[in-house]
């Protein structure tokens, strides 16, 4: 399972994104959405925190669903 920091995630928008912990330059953050957080069990994610998730395909583009929050 892979693991990640939140980048950002706004609450007014509905979306954040995760850096991936294997991260190198110019690699993409993976997309997190709201309804990936709810079917989680989750209603936030705050900037920095530690988390593991799946990766699925949504038209084309891997986005970040079953997040779980990891201790510090």
């Amino acid at each position: 399972m892979p693991r990640g920091k939140v980048k950002f995630y706004d609450v007014h928008k509905s979306y954040g994104f995760i850096t991936p912990d294997d991260h190198k330059e110019g690699d993409k953050d993976i997309f997190v959405h709201f309804r990936e957080l709810q079917e989680s069990g989750l209603d936030f994610l705050g900037e920095h925190q530690k988390v593991s998730y799946e990766l699925k395909e949504v038209k084309g583009k891997s986005i970040a669903c079953q997040i779980k929050l990891l201790e510090p």
